[in-house]
């Protein structure tokens, strides 16, 4: 059931864990419409989409990222993330800046 957030977000997991990134990507589009102040899947979002390496995909990720260090600003791994996506998309002076956060 797609109403089913935690349900669906698990489901994502299990799909990028499996080797499926872009359908773990779609699923987790859904599950932060649904919640969007959650800080923890915004991150798991930008992870699949960075996985799957599409310039489409990368801006994603990046905006998930971007999500995520905005609703858990101490999370150093969320700037970590950021940074790298970042980096992809040749955007070295954002990156530099994120990776000393």
């Amino acid at each position: 059931k797609p109403t089913l957030h935690k349900a669906e977000y698990t489901l994502s997991g299990i799909y990028y864990e499996s080797g499926f990134a872009e359908e773990g990507a779609r699923r987790m589009e859904k599950v932060v419409k649904q919640v969007s102040d959650n800080h923890e899947y915004w991150h798991a979002l930008g992870v699949a989409c960075q996985t799957v390496g599409s310039p489409a995909r990368l801006q994603l990720g990046k905006k998930a990222f971007t999500k995520a260090t905005e609703l858990e600003p101490t999370n150093s791994v969320y700037w970590r993330d950021l940074a790298y996506i970042e980096k992809e998309l040749n955007e070295g002076s954002r990156a530099e800046t994120h990776y000393r956060k």
